[in-house]
């Protein structure tokens, strides 16, 4: 998928973001990428299988993390943000418990966003899904729960019913629902909860899944047990502070906050440490 900065796939803006981010500290980077990528201002962007280039340093966002399988010892920060790894990669960065769990030697870095142009201080009034429509997201469960508590549901990500939005579309759309509902299992930490806690949009996710390292209990949401929690969940959204959703969500994960961490874990690597 191309990465940008308004891509729809997280992974696919998180790396763009990072690289963008690491170019503004100061550092030479070159981003490897899909055709259709934006290039990052000063920086070098290169289509997604070209020859891999020199660098002090490397900080791999792909699903199989060839580079460090068929190099272990090379300089290579392995961000691992889904579970379709089939190894342990070494220098293993993570960004939620879910994720630590099962890689124990990862460092965690928190996931950044950046600060939402939209903020809503009022519950709209429909429910709403904003992922990709695969088994792990829970749309289906999603559909169920706005089923039996009665509100409208709409449908946003790939080969969902209301598409992929982009842009001021998706903010507008975050700001003005009543509750996100983001019932994922096995999801290794998405971004969306902490974008629609920014709007003031709380979330409604699964305990169990890394969904729930991203929604602030009672601040931002409600971790819930299951489905029917989740329906019970819906009549206190309105006890919930919705600025004080969108601080929380500023103080732990804007996104200047976490590149620090990323900037010392490839500085680590090209040093020649290891983990």
């Amino acid at each position: 998928m191309p990465a940008g900065p308004d891509s729809h796939g997280g992974l696919s803006r998180s790396a763009w973001e990072w690289a963008d981010g690491l170019a503004g500290l100061g550092h030479a980077v070159t981003l490897l990428a899909a055709p259709g990528s934006v290039p990052i201002p000063g920086g070098v962007l290169l289509r997604w299988g070209a020859p891999l280039p020199d660098a002090d340093a490397y900080l791999d966002c792909t699903h199989a993390h060839n580079l460090s399988f068929h190099k272990p010892d090379a300089p290579v920060v392995n961000w691992m943000g889904d579970l379709e790894c089939g190894y342990t990669p070494p220098n293993a960065v993570v960004a939620t418990g879910f994720m630590q769990r099962r890689y124990p030697t990862a460092r965690r870095i928190r996931t950044g966003v950046a600060t939402a142009p939209v903020f809503s201080g009022v519950p709209g009034t429909y429910l709403l899904f904003m992922a990709l429509n695969a088994p792990n997201k829970g749309l289906e469960a999603a559909r169920a729960v706005a089923r039996a508590s009665g509100y409208e549901l709409r449908e946003y990500g790939e080969r969902t019913r209301g598409g992929v939005l982009t842009g001021m579309a998706k903010w507008e759309a975050l700001a003005g629902a009543y509750a996100l509902l983001y019932p994922s299992r096995q999801d290794a930490g998405p971004r969306t909860p902490l974008e629609a806690a920014l709007t003031g949009t709380p979330t409604l996710c699964l305990d169990g899944d890394g969904a729930a390292d991203h929604v602030q209990h009672c601040v931002s949401g409600f971790v819930c047990a299951d489905e029917a929690e989740m329906v019970d969940a819906l009549a206190d959204v309105p006890l919930l502070n919705r600025a004080a959703a969108a601080a929380w969500a500023r103080d732990t994960h804007d996104f200047s906050r976490v590149m620090d961490g990323y900037e010392a874990a490839l500085a680590s690597v090209a040093q020649g440490e290891r983990w």
